[in-house]
């Protein structure tokens, strides 16, 4: 795959058919034309001060679509809808995408604005329809703005480094996404051992299905794959956090007539779970809460405790000084009474002088 070099000398204005924008861009090369399809190409953000790089890949898909797994980004649902690419229209140039509610749309893929998907969100920065198949070295999502008139804009690219990409190019060669028979369907290599375990418990799964194509039976097969895996090696928050996502699939599955019964049973017993794991939450969350009143408690009645024995202090030392008083006053009165003796016996002295 070529690839243009960005370097700060004649700025031109590059527009790659359909795909990209009219957009700024610093190049030494000479203006090309069909022979930059499918290339890499550096375009410099001012704003941003950096170069992020797109990987193009405006390959004309056509047929080759057929059978791959689609996920198409409804904004207003805030959540991706999955389904297959179940037909071409040679003549429209579109493709027939089936989701697995079993509605229908057809949808131009070919020119779709496509950018990588953000590996921690998702979900692209616009509506989108996330595609992949055996040639998919890397997700991509196709755009599709829905207000006419408007031109389609360039999905943010990703920032993932070379060496994250090529580790991901490795594991994608070693197989994992290689189509294998299973049981008449071309499953994903790596679905395989899920699958079988399956299919060994339930029987076929998708012997009902709605759909008569192998093709598309063969993806819903890999969606509920991708369900048991989750359930099966996840975390359990992290199955919690997801569970809402699970149980659309899984109802998105059971609308196409895929037995996903025993799927249903399990789920109830995770939202059972859940319901038990919110409410040992909460029970946590209020004893941590009581600890904490507990422990201002004690320090109030400590607190408390110190001034009772302050004021148990002063009142002995008060009581002592009262007992004194008395004391005292009793000594005075003593006193008071001798001496009023006294001035009686004197008084009565002064009467006889004659």
């Amino acid at each position: 795959m070529g690839q243009i070099v960005v370097s700060v000398s004649v700025t031109v204005k590059v527009l790659l058919f359909d795909y990209f924008r009219q957009m700024e861009m610093t190049s030494d090369v000479k203006s090309s034309g069909e022979e930059l399809v499918g290339s890499r190409v550096k375009v410099w953000w001012p704003k941003d001060n950096k170069i992020p790089e797109l990987a193009t890949d405006v390959k004309d898909h056509g047929e080759e679509l057929i059978g791959c797994k689609v996920k198409v980004w409804w904004p207003k649902d805030k959540r991706c809808r999955e389904g297959v690419v179940a037909s071409y229209d040679h003549s429209g140039k579109k493709h027939l995408v089936v989701y697995t509610n079993g509605v229908g749309e057809m949808l131009d893929l070919r020119k779709e604005h496509r950018g990588t998907v953000n590996q921690k969100t998702g979900t692209p920065a616009h509506a989108s329809a996330y595609v992949t198949g055996d040639d998919d070295m890397e997700s991509h999502w196709h755009v599709r703005k829905k207000l006419k008139g408007q031109p389609l804009e360039l999905v943010v690219p990703s920032t993932r480094s070379e060496d994250e990409k090529e580790k991901k190019l490795e594991n994608n060669m070693q197989g994992d996404n290689e189509l294998v028979n299973f049981k008449g369907y071309k499953v994903k290599a790596n679905n395989i051992s899920v699958l079988e375990a399956v299919f060994s418990k339930y029987g076929d799964i998708a012997a009902n299905c709605l759909y008569k194509s192998t093709t598309v039976r063969a993806s819903l097969l890999d969606i509920v794959s991708d369900v048991v895996k989750r359930l099966q090696y996840y975390d359990v928050e992290d199955i919690l956090t997801e569970l809402k996502v699970l149980d659309d699939e899984v109802s998105d599955l059971e609308a196409t007539k895929i037995d996903v019964a025993w799927l249903h049973q399990h789920l109830a017993k995770v939202h059972e779970f859940a319901a038990c794991y919110d409410k040992t939450l909460l029970l946590k969350e209020a004893k941590a809460n009581s600890r904490l009143v507990l422990g201002a408690s004690k320090k109030e009645m400590l607190k408390r405790r110190a001034e009772l024995v302050a004021a148990q202090e002063r009142f002995k030392d008060a009581e002592k000084r009262v007992n004194a008083m008395k004391l005292v006053g009793e000594r005075i009165e003593d006193d008071v009474q001798k001496a009023t003796a006294k001035e009686d016996f004197s008084r009565k002295q002064l009467e006889g002088l004659l």
